[in-house]
């Protein structure tokens, strides 16, 4: 049984892959690129349409041929785990969402495994996401998964909230995924910074800069107790009206949506969970704090290899690594 295992979290936008030693979870060996599925989806039609898995498969083997470079290891034959947008279709291979609930100790997601071959000579296992009436996800469902034996809240009623892009907050009860929601608040904080009128009132590289301000405070009081297409426009009114500086404006903006996102959470039995990495936790923390919302945090570090610790976990389930 192996002791080592090649991890690939593909998103989007991104591509990571790890050498994992598995009994440890340690990470030896890491590469990531910008070229994620959107770019490689968009590379196989200007290659005509190729047969997909296996022009994707090329991209990986590279990959692996440069993490090998890198850890000065021979990997082949190694298992190697996929998820995220590899499942999608603009994916590897896209497979259908598994429907909720989902059990979190013992339920193996939907997935599809290709053979190692000459050309390519690790096996891997591509895994899908989920789907609920309304929403679908690829990707957080995996962190879930590595996070579950860190996470005893999920054994009753629990609310994890991933920030991001588009931000999840998944119900857990019970040790089941039962529902989830996606908050476009990454977005949104993008298009009206640099794309809406708003954007004349904001200096945005403020954001990644400051530290949290009061403004942020102010923004996320009023995004939880205002209709939002109303408090968008406060950001130009504060310029306007009481001369805020645009940097101050920006963290405003950004209070405003977190606010907005954090208001929906009104179930007293269910713990609240905030899963961020090093960049948002701040943010979230502080949001969370302003409204009065007690909560836990997981470890930046635990939520940045929670993919990775959910593959290893699959894998020991699959039997073919030791965990």
């Amino acid at each position: 049984m192996n002791d080592h295992l090649l991890s690939c979290d593909w998103g989007t936008s991104t591509f990571r892959l790890l050498l994992l030693h598995t009994p440890t979870s340690r990470v030896e060996a890491v590469i990531q690129t910008d070229n994620g599925n959107a770019a490689m989806y968009q590379h196989w039609l200007d290659q005509g349409r190729p047969e997909r898995a296996s022009f994707y498969r090329s991209y990986l083997q590279q990959q692996v041929k440069a993490l090998s470079r890198t850890c000065r290891h021979a990997l082949e034959g190694l298992p190697l785990m996929l998820s995220g947008m590899s499942s999608s279709s603009i994916g590897l291979c896209e497979l259908p969402y598994d429907e909720l609930p989902f059990e979190l100790d013992g339920q193996l997601p939907g997935h599809r495994y290709f053979e190692a071959t000459n050309e390519f000579p690790n096996p891997i296992w591509v895994f899908t996401g989920l789907k609920s009436a309304t929403d679908v996800m690829r990707g957080e469902e995996m962190q879930v998964l590595g996070l579950f034996p860190a996470l005893p809240e999920a054994r009753q009623t629990a609310i994890c909230i991933f920030p991001g892009t588009h931000s999840k907050h998944i119900q857990l009860h019970a040790g089941r995924i039962l529902d989830f929601h996606t908050y476009m608040t990454g977005e949104m904080f993008q298009l009206m910074g640099h794309h809406s009128i708003l954007k004349a009132s904001v200096e945005m590289a403020q954001t990644d800069n400051t530290g949290i301000s009061p403004h942020f405070a102010q923004g996320v009081k009023v995004g939880a107790q205002t209709p939002l297409l109303n408090a968008l426009f406060h950001v130009r009114s504060r310029q306007l009206l009481q001369g805020e500086a645009a940097a101050d404006n920006a963290q405003f903006l950004s209070g405003l949506l977190i606010g907005s996102e954090l208001s929906t959470l009104k179930d007293p039995k269910a713990a609240i969970v905030l899963c961020a990495g090093k960049k948002l936790s701040p943010h979230y923390r502080a949001a969370l704090d302003a409204l009065a919302l007690p909560h836990r945090c997981l470890p930046a570090s635990a939520v940045e290899q929670a993919v990775s610790s959910g593959h290893i976990r699959l894998a020991a389930a699959l039997g073919i690594c030791s965990a």
